[in-house]
């Protein structure tokens, strides 16, 4: 079961975000929050697999709430509910929300939202989200050569290691992985970390396992996904 954590500042709403959650059958709610306060509470009460966080949260900044949220129980991924509002990709990316989608979408992208994001991946309605860097595509169809080990570093880049956590991973110094990062970037014409992470979530990149939990991390940006050829 997928252990869940609901905060919603509205009554009504959190009421029928409890009902649409409990639907489906491998979901387990474990509590139920009308503020930031009472969310983080819970949260280090239980450290749930998952929590569905109301953008306009009372007496809490949404984004403040998950990076202090993400200290107590840093494996509980986020998914933000939002009535519309945009944010920056890189802003998403910088507090390591997993999920960004509209508060009024249905069951199924709902609930592909949660299995995405305790699987360790990604699914950020891209209508939701904007980017000042926006990632060059000269053609849709072009393939790219990634090694296994960069493919790798995109992934964790996307998740938001630093290149002293994707060393300490690959066994590798901070210098060789650097230098990986700026082989990766004149290869495919990115600018920097953030245009690269937003093109590994485009690119449906980052398919390695999570060595804290095992299981395969699929990244899914709800984005057209092209397929990198590896050698």
């Amino acid at each position: 079961m997928i252990s869940i954590v609901l905060a919603d500042s509205q009554f009504v709403s959190l009421s029928q975000l409890v009902h649409n959650v409990s639907a489906a059958g491998d979901f387990s709610v474990l509590g139920q929050a009308k503020d930031g306060y009472e969310l983080l509470r819970l949260v280090e009460k239980f450290k749930p697999d998952i929590v569905l966080l109301d953008y306009n949260l009372l007496f809490f900044n949404c984004f403040r709430a998950v990076s202090v949220l993400k200290r107590c129980s840093p494996e509980t991924g986020v998914i933000i509910l939002t009535d519309g509002e945009k944010r920056k990709m890189e802003y998403i990316f910088y507090h390591r929300i997993a999920g960004y989608i509209s508060r009024d979408c249905n069951n199924g992208l709902l609930y592909n939202a949660i299995r995405t994001v305790y699987y360790g991946g990604w699914l950020i309605s891209p209508h939701l989200a904007e980017s000042n860097d926006a990632v060059p595509v000269e053609d849709e169809t072009m393939e790219y050569s990634v090694s296994r080990t960069e493919l790798e570093i995109m992934g964790r880049v996307a998740q938001g290691c630093s290149t002293r956590e994707i060393a300490d991973h690959l066994l590798l110094s901070v210098g060789t992985i650097r230098n990986y990062i700026s082989a990766i970037l004149q290869k495919i014409g990115l600018k920097d970390r953030t245009q690269m992470a937003i093109f590994a979530l485009q690119h449906g990149l980052g398919g390695y396992k999570d060595e804290l939990k095992g299981r395969p991390l699929a990244v899914n940006s709800a984005l057209p996904l092209n397929s990198p050829r590896l050698y």
